[in-house]
């Protein structure tokens, strides 16, 4: 991948940096709710039965249109990002 422009590698660079300290910092969010809700013997198995509970009782039906909308904004991103190079 050559850069003819150093904004272009600026750019780039700053696009991995804050992609790459997203994820780590979701993961560690994640881990750290498990392990505090492990902990608490009878209290976190509870919430955890309970957010499961509700998780599988949504109904992705109603959800289904947002999330076509979105996947679909999301193409048109992509679209224009790709035209603008």
């Amino acid at each position: 991948m050559i850069f003819a422009d150093p904004f272009d590698f600026f750019r780039f660079c700053l696009g991995v940096i804050v992609v790459v300290y997203g994820t780590i910092r979701l993961a560690l969010s994640v881990w750290r709710w498990h392990e505090w809700s492990s902990q608490l013997s009878p209290h976190g198995a509870f919430l955890q039965r309970y957010l499961l509970a509700l998780l599988l009782r949504t109904r992705w039906r109603a959800f289904l249109p947002d999330l076509a909308q979105i996947g679909v904004m999301v193409a048109v991103l992509f679209v224009l990002l790709r035209l603008h190079r």
